[in-house]
């Protein structure tokens, strides 16, 4: 018989190292509890997410269950049930697990191996203490020390060099399947913050950010690795390396500054690498190394930050940690409609109805904006122009209902405000619940602290 055991390699909520021991029959994954065999109470689980079946014959077979995020086997998401061997990475949200298949048989072999090579080496060494000779004196002992001390002290003197960060020691992979890309870091190195952003320009821009984070002595070293999703086709590498041109990335730090500007190929794409001047943050002097890749409609952008004393130490490892950056199949949010600009029009029409002032109800502007960021990014991604009006009708209408959202909700923290000085907590509590159903985002700050207030004063 053999055992089979899942290890957690990387996690958000599972600590890496954790085994789980898979039993015959069905073994299911998921975010429910009571429902699933083993449960991971996290976002990016759904209820039932999939399902391990370990057979007689000690085969076993993985199985997804139509879950929101999907299940890879080796870095391939599977569609369909598929056959696990020895040694197979297996992703389940962001949590990344190894199979271990042990063999009892050839463990127990092994042991017994092992007790009777112990009672050999018993009756050897009695043989031996039995033949003995008288030890030295204590005093010959203590002067061969004091010899040896005094030859490693000559030979062997402590340098004051710092010992610079090996490359060779990136053998750990971070998979971040939600946004189709890969790295090798070091095996000290954890995720820091992972958090999504809506950025608007002159365009509409969904972004995420991801931060890796390692600690040597007092100071922080990171990388990040920021997403731009939708943007243009047109956006070519030219255009993104001309410090000067409009399409020069707006994310860096210090625009137009950038020193070394070389044109690279990362993950088989064409990049370009820079590195920034010395940037003041919090009394603390920071220089970077980043590197941007465009890929259908993405922009990479991924930054590796260290102080200005030790930067030069880490340079190769934050470079060679760029360097590894690969993409893996991705499937898009929103999917290419038949006609993109019809399908944007009716969105715009439905968008521009829900924030109609006129008839205006307290969860129809959260609605309306993110009608109108879907629709201006059907037209980045698949049918952009330079000069669009039907995109600046997306533009007018979004700033319209943002304008009144927050409009909204000052006024609603204005009453919770009032509502804590005269101490009428039903106040508190109704105001919390209006902001609450304004806002349904769990990552908006507001919502956090609305939230938050609402706990705290319902127990009064």
């Amino acid at each position: 018989m053999s055992k089979f055991i899942l290890k957690v390699i990387n996690g958000t909520i599972l600590k890496p190292g954790t085994e789980f021991i898979l039993t015959q029959g069905a073994n299911t994954f998921g975010r429910k509890e009571g429902d699933n065999k083993i449960v991971i109470p996290e976002k990016g689980i759904s209820r039932s997410h999939c399902n391990i079946e370990v057979l007689n014959n000690g085969e076993l077979h993985i199985l997804d269950n139509n879950s929101g995020n999907g299940t890879f086997v080796n870095h391939k998401k599977i569609s369909a049930k598929t056959k696990l061997k020895n040694k197979d990475k297996i992703k389940i949200g962001d949590n990344l697990f190894e199979l271990i298949i042990q063999n009892k048989s050839n463990s127990a072999q092994t042991s017994s191996k092992s007790t009777s090579q112990k009672e050999k080496n018993i009756k050897t060494s009695e043989k031996d203490t039995s033949t003995k000779k008288k030890p030295f004196s204590g005093k010959y002992i203590v002067i061969a020390i004091l010899i040896i001390f005094g030859i490693a002290t000559i030979f062997f003197k402590p340098s004051n060099k710092k010992s610079s960060p090996s490359m060779r020691k990136c053998s750990k992979l971070y998979t971040w399947a939600e946004m189709g890309c890969s790295f090798k870091h070091p095996p000290r190195w954890k995720r820091k913050v992972k958090y999504k952003k809506d950025v608007f320009g002159y365009t509409f821009f969904e972004r995420s950010v991801l931060v890796f984070g390692y600690k040597y002595k007092t100071h922080n070293i990171d990388l990040i690795v920021d997403v731009l999703d939708g943007v243009p086709d047109i956006v070519d590498l030219s255009a993104l390396t001309d410090p000067k041109g409009k399409q020069f990335p707006r994310n860096l730090s210090f625009k137009g500054k950038h020193t070394s500007i070389e044109k690279i190929k990362i993950s088989g794409k064409d990049a370009f690498i820079c590195e920034s001047p010395v940037i003041q943050k919090r009394e603390k002097e920071l220089k970077t190394i980043e590197a941007v890749i465009k890929d259908h409609n993405r922009r990479f952008l991924i930054i590796g930050i260290a102080p200005k004393e030790i930067f030069n130490d880490f340079k190769p490892l934050l470079r060679h940690m760029i360097e590894s950056f690969t993409l893996i199949p991705f499937k898009r949010k929103l999917n290419k409609p038949d006609n993109v600009r019809a399908e944007v029009k009716r969105i715009l029409q439905s968008a521009t109805a829900l924030a109609d002032k006129r008839h205006i109800k307290t969860d129809n502007l959260y609605e309306a904006l993110q009608k109108f960021k879907e629709g201006a990014m059907l037209l980045n991604i698949y049918d952009f122009k330079e000069k669009d009006t039907l995109r600046q009708k997306l533009l007018i209408q979004y700033k319209s209902a943002t304008k009144l959202l927050n409009d909204q909700i000052r006024e609603l923290k204005f009453e919770i405000k009032r509502g804590k000085k005269v101490r009428e907590y039903s106040a508190i509590i109704k105001a919390c619940n209006k902001i609450l159903s304004l806002l349904p985002d769990e990552d908006d700050k507001t919502y956090q602290y609305a939230k938050k207030t609402r706990s705290k004063y319902i127990k009064k």
